[in-house]
């Protein structure tokens, strides 16, 4: 069908999900336009100005009872869809109920509305995969909240944490773009119901009536002016899918990073026919996180279009439509698909235990030195000076030779300050964990 955006897109049923791919196929689309032009006509109604019967009429169409491609052909010739649609609707209806059929009403009053109802879908769907990803996160966070593992600074290995820490930081980052959602809707699932300039003259004498019982038919919110050429909060639903997408290629960034071989700290789950290289079989490659960190990218670019969409002229320029059309589904397809994908990964996540522990033994206990710089602060050392002799220690350590806490030991500089068993109690891995369960608390609280 010509006008549907989903035949346009560049995703491909590779990246969809059935659910969210159907909340912008054409049928939907057509439903969606039914919706309205029925909400329309019980608000006429309400006020007097059609027959009960219309909107009855019009709830009773189903997208099938319409030539979905002809519908398409005409869309080609008029440019929009809402006059072939309109068209085939009324030659549908009895004679009796034509003069009240879309009275008052501009296509974009329609075509807005219609790309509303399919957003409230939308969002909904969204918000149930992504209590689905954090459900999941929850679970590994606190399945693994007292394994230790490394934390990373620069790529380089800079204090100890646990793997649920990690996992929490995830949970988190998506969590915090989820509680937005409400305040998003609130603002975003509005009709439009202006006339063809927006002064609801177009209306009628009830113009405000109307509209305020149009929104309410349609179970949305009611703009306090028309929002034709107002397209702010089609850009704040893109900025708004982009920190989510962005908060799930943090996770899928971090899982890429943490399979490297030198790491191998977690892996995918292991699927036959998945990960593998078509030249060395041995590999167990992170495709689906590095999917995501892609899948990315592709939202992060339609937010643009969308800002271009703002500075439109005067009280109608219809040339955001045909942008709005694409990236409307195009990013809400992606975000859906990312998020089932998100899923799966986390749900079949390998942990490695066993290889935290050698990484955490990887730099000879170079991972304490921080503490052993406060203990000599605190002992009365300049910071300066405390700073050379940890460092003097150190460095040959991180270039292989010994042990740091041996060095130390050897140290007569540090052992002045420190004793010997003041340096091993500074070695203590469960003095970084303390802290563990009162983050804990507060992020699941």
């Amino acid at each position: 069908m010509a006008f549907s955006p989903l035949d346009s897109t560049l995703l491909g049923p590779l990246f969809t999900t059935p659910e969210m791919a159907a909340v912008f196929s054409d049928r939907a689309y057509v439903l969606a336009l039914l919706r309205v032009e029925t909400a329309l006509a019980k608000a006429l109604f309400r006020l007097g100005r059609a027959p009960a019967g219309l909107a009855e009429a019009l709830a009773a169409l189903q997208p099938e009872a319409f030539d979905l491609n002809e519908i398409g052909r005409q869309t080609g010739r008029a440019g929009v869809p809402i006059i072939p649609f309109v068209a085939a609707v009324r030659r549908r209806l009895p004679p009796e109920f034509e003069p009240a059929f879309h009275a008052g009403a501009t296509t974009q009053d329609i075509s807005d509305s219609a790309l509303v109802v399919q957003m409230r879908a939308a969002f909904a769907l969204i918000a149930a995969d992504a209590a689905a990803v954090i459900a999941g996160l929850a679970a590994l966070a606190n399945r693994h909240r007292l394994l230790p593992c490394i934390g990373r600074t620069y790529l380089q290995h800079a204090a100890p944490i646990t793997f649920g820490f990690k996992a929490a930081i995830w949970l988190y980052g998506i969590a915090e773009v989820c509680e937005a959602l409400p305040d998003l809707q609130r603002r975003v699932l509005v009709a439009s119901l202006g006339g063809p300039v927006g002064t609801l003259a177009g209306l009628g004498s009830d113009g405000p009536a109307l509209a305020a019982a149009f929104a309410e038919a349609l179970g949305l919110g009611s703009a306090p002016i028309a929002w034709h050429t107002r397209r702010a909060a089609i850009v704040e639903t893109g900025q708004w899918l982009n920190r989510l997408i962005g908060a799930l290629a943090k996770f899928a960034r971090d899982v890429v990073l943490l399979s490297a071989s030198e790491t191998a700290e977690v892996s995918e789950p292991l699927v036959v026919g998945r990960g593998g290289s078509s030249a060395m079989p041995h590999k167990r490659n992170p495709v689906l996180s590095e999917n995501l960190c892609g899948l990315a990218r592709l939202v992060r670019g339609m937010v643009t279009p969308a800002l271009e969409n703002v500075a439109l002229w005067h009280e109608r320029d219809i040339s955001h439509s045909s942008v709005e059309r694409m990236i409307a589904p195009d990013s809400t397809i992606t975000l859906d698909f990312a998020l089932a994908r998100l899923t799966q990964l986390v749900d079949g996540l390998v942990v490695y235990p066993d290889n935290m522990a050698k990484n955490l033994a990887r730099l000879g206990g170079l991972i304490h030195s921080q503490r052993v710089l406060l203990a000599l602060t605190e002992k009365g050392l300049a910071r300066d000076e405390a700073y050379v002799l940890v460092q003097r220690n150190a460095m040959p350590v991180w270039q292989g030779d010994g042990d740091f806490l041996e060095r130390l030991k050897g140290d007569p500089a540090v052992t002045r300050v420190l004793g010997a068993g003041e340096l091993e109690a500074l070695f203590e891995l469960s003095y970084h964990l303390r802290h563990v369960d009162t983050i804990f608390e507060k992020v699941f609280g």
